[in-house]
């Protein structure tokens, strides 16, 4: 029971690390399109 509650929380752990990366490539490419529209 122990490890099913472990393997919940590392799985947890994990989706919250793959949403901060999406974030942050989206934020990346919305400052890339700023950027590129500054520009013209």
């Amino acid at each position: 029971m122990v490890g099913l509650v472990r393997d919940m929380v590392g799985w947890a752990v994990d989706m919250v690390g793959r949403l901060e990366v999406m974030i942050g490539l989206a934020r990346d490419m919305i400052g890339l399109g700023e950027d590129m529209v500054g520009c013209t």
